[in-house]
């Protein structure tokens, strides 16, 4: 699968500049839904890529 970074890095305006952040940040994701409402797919697919989902910041 390819993904596409889009930020501020990719952005070309003179004035933007890009800082790393020390330590780097660490953070966890939760899903919160309604049991009486089930999930349509693409929410499956969505909670399901952000499990399989590794950040690699080498790129």
């Amino acid at each position: 699968m390819l993904f596409v970074r889009i930020s501020a890095e990719s952005s070309f305006h003179p004035n933007i500049k890009i800082l790393d952040l020390k330590p780097d940040l660490e953070f966890s994701l939760e899903i919160v839904y309604s049991k009486s409402n089930p999930l349509s797919l693409i929410n499956k697919s969505f909670i399901s890529f952000l499990n399989d989902f590794k950040y690699n910041n080498d790129v």
